[in-house]
């Protein structure tokens, strides 16, 4: 190469134009890590949002005034569902039931679970249960308080109150709950009454350990109990009126035994739905309402009560895949109604008297799979897996940067 070649491939080079190749490559790269971080920001907001809207438990609001009502459905609770002394306080349940909570196990720890359905509104809580207990939380008549094994909540404050029973029944006006508890005997149990505004306790009987059955009359006035094969009423005033035998086998059909009129007393043997009527003042057998026959498998069926019409409400617990129901029987009827469908891992219902005579039903809508409580972890999680995803990015650029660096 002669020297005027170089010298003017010299000129040439230095009148070229200078591009900021490495620059622009950091501009584009922050650029780009902006835009990934704003991106995410965006998932994890439109998810926080989203989330609990897309899954919210459905609110099914009643109008001013509207009595309660029964759902059409009844569901279990979903994953992180309200607890029954969160806000916003439930006020009031219509239906509370104890199921199989093996589904909701990774965060109840429990093998029972306890729920709530509201008594105007579609809302779920669920509720401790004791440990052994197979009995749904017994509502008071204006589902204001749930009782429990030990327990007592008020669903308007969510506060809970030491019970020291097992409770049976509660007196039609609400001030008044029939439990057991152990007896000072070995292998006794000792039925109690306890009034819920002052918590004094009076013992009414005792039995073997095999305990009660129980129910009060429409008026309050009398209380029915069965206790070693015997049928005992009393008045107000625990006063025993007439005492009689049952047949073998047999128990109370459950809080609503009385009919309305307080004129027959309803037994049933276990695992089966086929009254047997009784004259609560002689103790001798007569002709009862003739509710309709519910056939099929039964494994437990339990009385709850009766509308202003007459009709009984039935919960019935049917045998492996026939389906869980509440039935209401009306007197002449062909065949019973269906008034709710029950979750076949629900395994016993209360309803509160007053939804019962109010004779309202609602649209049921259990809820799915996430409830509030999990909200917030979905965000959590959502928010750890941007800044992970942020932080290999940032420092993949980080590496590149410097490699890209000039030495020296």
């Amino acid at each position: 190469m002669t020297e005027g070649l170089r010298q003017e491939l010299r000129r040439t080079a230095d009148s070229a134009p200078v591009y900021p190749v490495y620059e622009r490559a950091v501009a584009t790269a922050r650029r780009t890590r902006r835009r990934t971080a704003a991106a995410w920001a965006a998932v994890v907001a439109v998810l926080a949002v989203a989330v609990p809207v897309a899954i919210r438990p459905a609110v099914i609001p009643v109008a001013a005034g509207q009595a309660p009502g029964l759902p059409d459905r009844i569901g279990l609770p979903a994953y992180g569902s309200l607890d029954v002394d969160d806000r916003p306080r439930l006020g009031a349940a219509s239906v509370s039931f104890i199921g199989d909570s093996r589904r909701l196990g990774l965060l109840s720890g429990e093998s029972e679970l306890g729920g709530l359905v509201g008594a105007y509104e579609e809302q779920y809580r669920t509720i401790d249960v004791g440990i052994a207990s197979r009995r749904a939380p017994l509502l008071s008549p204006d589902g204001r308080f749930a009782a429990d094994e030990g327990t007592l909540v008020d669903l308007s404050t969510g506060r809970s109150t030491p019970l020291a029973l097992t409770p049976l029944a509660w007196s039609p006006d609400g001030r008044q709950i029939v439990g057991s508890t152990l007896g000072a005997a070995p292998d006794s149990v000792e039925l109690v009454l306890r009034q819920v505004a002052g918590g004094e306790v009076r013992t009414v009987a005792t039995a073997g350990e095999a305990g009660f059955s129980v129910a009060f009359s429409a008026d309050g006035d009398r209380l029915a109990y069965l206790a070693d094969g015997r049928v005992h009423v009393l008045d107000s005033a625990g006063r025993e009126l007439v005492a009689f035998t049952a047949p073998s086998g047999y128990r109370l059909a459950g809080k609503g035994a009385w009919t309305p009129d307080g004129s027959a007393l309803a037994l049933v043997a276990s695992a089966a739905w086929a009254p047997r009527w009784f004259d609560p003042g002689t103790g001798q057998p007569v002709a009862g309402p003739a509710l309709p026959a519910v056939s099929g498998g039964v494994v437990a069926a339990g009385l709850l009560g009766w509308r202003p019409d007459g009709t009984a409400l039935l919960y019935l617990r049917r045998e492996a895949g026939e389906g869980n129901q509440v039935l209401a029987l009306s007197p002449g009827a062909g065949a019973p109604v269906q008034v709710t469908t029950v979750d076949l891992a629900i395994t016993d219902v209360d309803l509160a008297a007053q939804a019962i005579s109010s004779g309202g039903t609602r649209a049921g809508d259990p809820p799915f799979l996430i409830g509030p409580d999990a909200w917030w972890w979905l965000a959590g999680a959502a928010l750890a897996i941007a800044a992970l995803v942020a932080g290999v990015r940032w420092k993949r650029r980080g590496g590149q940067r410097r490699r890209s660096e000039p030495a020296g």
